[in-house]
């Protein structure tokens, strides 16, 4: 994918980018999330308490995900994550994570994750559900998503399906 001058490659996260990944998901909680949100510090510090390194680690090793990430083919820098997940015996899959790097909004690094995390749970099930952030709920819209719930809470999540 080339956008804005750059090329960019999507492939399976390795353990050594746990950091780099872990602070992507971190800074677009914070710097794109969070205002969407008004959170109270209190509430911010709750959403990013399992965004450590430890858990992407853990995240990354689990033999039911599958996380991938988007690089600058030049530089190699990381700007965005995605997860999905698929148990045996489920008619369905998740995507748990689809973060990007708040400098790289817009330029299709989202919808390449999301395509690349479809493909995955395609080989396995027939639908992909997901907990959208409210900023986020139209991303997923234009990707053919439909909600199908609304969770109240800190933060507000809305819980959507698309049929593969």
């Amino acid at each position: 994918m080339a956008t804005k001058g750059l090329e960019y490659r999507f492939r399976e996260a390795r353990l050594s980018d746990v950091s780099q990944v872990t602070e992507i998901i971190r800074a677009s909680i914070v710097q794109i999330c969070g205002p969407a949100y008004r959170l109270s510090d209190d509430g911010m510090e709750r959403w990013l308490s399992n965004k450590t390194d430890r858990n992407t680690s853990l995240w990354m090793r689990d033999h039911n995900n599958h996380m991938i990430v988007c690089e600058e083919s030049q530089s190699g820098a990381l700007v965005g994550v995605g997860l999905s997940r698929w148990e045996q015996g489920n008619e369905f899959g998740e995507v748990l994570l689809c973060y990007i790097r708040p400098d790289r909004l817009g330029i299709g690094v989202g919808s390449g994750l999301l395509r690349s995390l479809e493909q995955w749970i395609r080989v396995k099930a027939t639908t992909v559900h997901l907990c959208s952030t409210l900023n986020a709920a139209n991303f997923y819209f234009r990707h053919q998503y439909s909600a199908y719930q609304v969770e109240l809470g800190e933060p507000v999540s809305i819980r959507m399906i698309k049929t593969l």
